[in-house]
């Protein structure tokens, strides 16, 4: 990401979103397997914006009770363009997404399975509501630019 700087501070206008999806390195190891660990995203994020260059963090996908947007979105830094939130959204459980996350989830996250399960194909669930006003929240006090799908 921070190599090819040179390139992008040539190009006009250039802009740099980067995923930051989990909290803590576990999670992200099992879900994206060989992905550079959240911190050194953030820190990335940071010189490119010290750079010159525009940047957004994308946190996504928000897996409940396992993803908190909130701190990540605080440590990510103020963007310059919308950050863009998104809960990870499947269509049903026959999904061949939804069957590779049920099983991750089934080996490592069990106590949590069901829950998880209930929140991700209920887009009206209560966990959702709380996390937008919770976005909302930070949005104003922060100034924040959130593009908040959930």
């Amino acid at each position: 990401m921070v190599r090819d700087l040179v390139l992008l501070r040539e190009m006009d206008q250039a802009s740099v979103s980067v995923s930051v999806a989990f909290n803590d390195n576990r999670p992200l190891g099992l879900f994206e397997v060989k992905t550079m660990e959240t911190e050194a995203r953030i820190q990335a994020l940071a010189r490119l914006k010290e750079a010159g260059l525009r940047t957004a963090a994308l946190l996504c996908p928000v897996i409940p009770l396992i993803t908190d947007p909130v701190p990540l979105d605080r440590d990510a830094g103020p963007p310059d363009q919308p950050d863009w939130i998104s809960g990870l959204s499947l269509l049903d459980r026959s999904d061949r997404s939804w069957r590779n996350v049920e099983g991750i989830l089934d080996n490592h996250f069990p106590d949590l399975m069901e829950r998880i399960e209930e929140v991700i194909f209920s887009k009206d669930h209560p966990y959702w509501t709380r996390l937008r006003q919770d976005l909302n929240k930070l949005q104003e006090e922060r100034q924040l630019s959130l593009s908040i799908h959930l």
